[in-house]
């Protein structure tokens, strides 16, 4: 059997797949259902067999465009987040600086507002590289 993934609209796992007629027969037709919701998808063809519908019907249930656009763009924004952590991480401040916090306070907020700006500045390039083009050629005119 085939890997169908979750119906699309329930979220339900308990789909199946259902053959009506046989490779002998006129007409046959691969029906999926989903069990939970009762939604059902029907493909049906006249010339080829059970195997070729099988694989036609699963490729259409489990293509989620809008779904894949979601797993790209979360993608894009955990990228951003790890690029942002980097430039706030300690260890990437320079350590001889600010060995003693405690001595001058001042001096370590600066630099951690500095580093928070910077983290800022890495998202929003990341999520809106387009915006940030546009600034860089706003200020050079």
């Amino acid at each position: 059997m085939s890997d169908l993934k979750r119906c699309p609209f329930c979220g339900g796992s308990n789909v199946n797949l259902k053959y009506v007629g046989n490779d002998r027969t006129k007409s046959r037709k691969v029906i999926i259902k989903c069990a939970d919701c009762r939604f059902t998808r029907t493909d049906a063809a006249i010339r080829h067999n059970h195997d070729w519908l099988t694989e036609v019907i699963t490729k259409a249930w489990n293509t989620r465009p809008v779904e894949d656009a979601l797993k790209a763009e979360n993608q894009q924004l955990r990228d951003a987040i790890v690029k942002a952590w980097s430039v706030l991480r300690v260890e990437n401040w320079r350590e001889d600086d600010y060995d003693d916090v405690s001595d001058d306070w001042e001096a370590w907020l600066d630099a951690y507002e500095c580093a928070v700006d910077e983290a800022w500045t890495a998202l929003d390039t990341a999520l809106h590289p387009d915006t940030q083009e546009n600034k860089s050629h706003d200020t050079e005119n």
